[in-house]
Order: structure tokens, then C-alpha cells, then sequence
């Protein structure tokens, strides 16, 4: 079976017409979108009624709120923000070497290997709004920024111009960015 014929078995399935299964392939071939993208863009089905099909379809847990969920200290440690909002995924809980992972892209792959590298870890998608997966991202960086800001304000306490100054009397340069502040910042970094 082509890929094209299990896509329109899937469709069918899902109760589009002859039309929008039409639409939803070529969109997807012009564009280079995946299948659950196409169906929300082109207004077939809601992100609801793609999460609740492709949570049955491909048998995994679907979450509509991710309300009063803690991001694991590894995830934010090892997973940069920029590669989190881009592919929209974050870690919901770490068990053991199986981490639990937010996406509302349940047919991009290559995200989640890429995640279970930087993770090492196993990854264990589940479906969410694309919404509450952004605000969660929102909030577990936050605080790794105010982690930022501490460093920052220890560095302006221990005055940069004093840094400065050492730097001016030939201190070697990687003796002062060893100086405690600035390594505590750049590790947040």
C-alpha cells in the first residue's frame, strides 16, 4: 500500500469527504506539512477532534490541560528553550529512563529522537494543545531565566568595573571568567 492509500484510509476514517482527503494530500505534498497540521490549517477538523483521532489511532494518552504539571529540572537542563518552542514539546514527567513528553505534533518523529538523544532517555509522547503546550514552555523557562537574573545581580554586586580593572592590570582573561558569578552565569546560559 502506498503512502498516499494509507493516508486516505486514515481520512476515511476519520469521516472526511472525497474532497478533503484530495485537499488534505496535495496540501500536504505543497506544502511539506504533516497529516494532524494539514487537517487544523485547511479548518477540517478541530486540534480537539485531531488529538482525540490520532491519540485513538496511534494508541497514545491525550492531555487537554497541562495545568499544575512540574517540568523536570532535566528537561530544562538539557533541552534548549529554542529547540522546545520550535518543535512544541515538553517534558510532562521522568520516570526511570522513560520521559513523558507534550507534543501536539503526534506524526513529527524526528523532534522526539532528537529529544530522547539530548534527554537520554526513552520518550513517551502525549497529545496536548498546542496552547497549553507553549504556556507550560513559558513557565518552566521562566524560571531558568530568573536563575539568570540572580547570576546577573551577583556579577553587579561584585561590580564589573572592579572585573574590568583586573582585567586592564594583564590578569589572564580566563582567570576572571572563572570568578564564580560568571561561571554560575553561563552555566544558566
Amino acid at each position: 500500500m502506498t503512502q498516499d492509500r494509507i493516508r486516505e484510509a486514515l481520512l476515511r476514517r476519520a469521516g472526511l469527504t472525497d474532497e478533503q482527503i484530495t485537499t488534505v494530500i496535495s496540501t500536504e505534498r505543497e506544502t511539506g506539512n504533516s497529516l494532524d497540521q494539514v487537517l487544523i490549517q485547511k479548518n477540517i477538523m478541530t486540534e480537539g477532534k485531531v488529538m482525540d483521532f490520532f491519540g485513538e489511532f496511534l494508541g497514545l494518552e491525550v492531555r487537554p490541560s497541562l495545568d499544575g504539571v512540574s517540568v523536570p529540572s532535566d528537561f530544562i537542563n538539557n533541552v534548549p528553550v529554542q529547540f522546545a518552542r520550535t518543535h512544541g514539546l515538553i517534558a510532562l514527567d521522568q520516570r526511570g529512563h522513560i520521559t513523558k513528553v507534550a507534543t501536539h505534533r503526534p506524526l513529527d518523529v524526528q523532534p522526539m529522537d532528537d529529544l530522547a538523544a539530548m534527554m537520554g532517555t526513552e520518550v513517551e509522547a502525549v497529545l496536548c494543545p498546542k496552547s497549553e503546550i507553549a504556556g507550560l514552555i513559558n513557565r518552566a523557562y521562566r524560571h531558568k531565566a530568573d536563575g539568570v537574573d540572580e547570576a546577573l545581580v551577583d556579577i553587579e554586586e561584585q561590580d564589573i568595573l572592579g572585573l574590568a580593572d583586573q582585567v586592564e592590570e594583564s590578569e589572564d582573561l580566563l582567570s576572571v571568567a572563572n570568578k564564580a558569578p560568571i561561571i554560575k552565569l553561563v552555566n544558566m546560559l
